[in-house]
């Protein structure tokens, strides 16, 4: 097949699959080759990745280049103990790629200061995407933290806090109860509690997955009653653009993470951001928990000028080589 045709081998793909999600062959396996065929036609055609995807992708940007979303502090089902929130964020609050890097590196060498002198060695182990996993029944703790190396670290640029709490991690679904940290939670009282969090770290600014994945009432409350903060969807979403166009018309999010292996393939991805762009959703295009050296996702975000890029924590060879290689492209 004609490698630049990316219409055609989607199609393919999903022909030999025979699934509706791709369920036989696996979105791996999808994206494996569609991304494969894709950087065959940048070869082809004497142009990077990321040139390529900007051709196809031809919708009107979200940034000049993205955001880090830089996530320092592992829990949940990312890391050995700790909080039950799987991710704790730094977002540098600039485009431009190489203040934000040094920034995150600056932010996570304090961190790691902070973490030695405060928390016992036994305390602190690695997490699953680069960062640290800290010891602690306390859920603000690993925020308190995060604000206290920022604070040391005195980067040039404004830093935000972000979080994926990935919800459904520790949901009951017969009672409809979130166990959070040893205590129970209705879906009215972890609102109660998310406003509480909100007042302890005004600049937390980017909420993922807070609620159960089917759970669309409560994310679209929690977007009413923080309007300045950006409510993310990812299991909500899974990448998947009629689940996002249900989001939409529930006003549930103002972001969505975009993983490509989550849909298949990267004609499904673009379709995915270009429904999210056109309704004014933001995009973060996001490694997994399970990364490899890959860097696609790197061209992903920059070929699409979306609002963010998750990669993790630097510190993670695999995590790290997203970022060289974002770098890498603006230079």
């Amino acid at each position: 097949m004609d490698s630049s045709n990316q219409a055609a081998i989607y199609a393919k793909l999903h022909e030999i699959d025979g699934t509706r999600q791709l369920s036989l062959i696996g979105g791996n396996t999808a994206l494996g080759v569609s991304a494969a065929a894709l950087r065959a036609a940048a070869a082809a055609e004497g142009i990077e990745v990321w040139q390529k995807i900007a051709d196809i992708f031809a919708t009107a940007p979200q940034a000049s280049a993205p955001r880090l979303f830089v996530n320092l502090i592992n829990g949940g089902k990312h890391a050995p103990f700790g909080s039950v929130v799987q991710e704790h964020q730094i977002i540098p609050e600039t485009t431009d790629v190489a203040e934000a890097f040094a920034a995150a590196e600056k932010i996570m060498n304090a961190l790691e200061h902070i973490l030695q002198e405060r928390v016992t060695r036994s305390g602190i182990a690695a997490g699953d995407e680069g960062g640290w996993a800290v010891q602690t029944k306390d859920s603000f703790a690993p925020f308190r933290f995060l604000e206290e190396a920022i604070a040391a670290a005195d980067v040039p640029c404004a830093i935000s806090l972000g979080a994926d709490i990935a919800a459904s991690s520790f949901y009951n679904e017969s009672t409809d109860v979130y166990t959070l940290n040893t205590e129970l939670y209705t879906p009215a009282a972890l609102q109660d509690w998310y406003t509480d969090l909100h007042k302890n770290f005004p600049t937390l600014a980017y909420v993922e997955d807070p609620f159960a994945e089917h759970d669309m009432s409560s994310f679209a409350l929690y977007q009413r009653r923080q309007p300045s903060s950006m409510i993310i969807g990812d299991d909500l979403t899974t990448t998947n653009e009629k689940t996002l166009q249900r989001a939409i018309k529930s006003q549930a999010i103002s972001g969505i993470i975009i993983k490509p292996n989550q849909i298949g393939t990267v004609s499904d991805t673009l379709a995915t951001m270009r429904t999210a762009y056109q309704n004014n959703i933001r995009c973060i295009v996001s490694h997994r928990s399970g990364e490899t050296m890959d860097d696609f996702i790197a061209d992903l975000a920059y070929g699409t000028k979306c609002f963010g890029l998750k990669a993790g924590a630097p510190r993670a060879v695999e995590r790290r080589a997203k970022y060289q290689r974002l770098l890498t492209i603006i230079s």
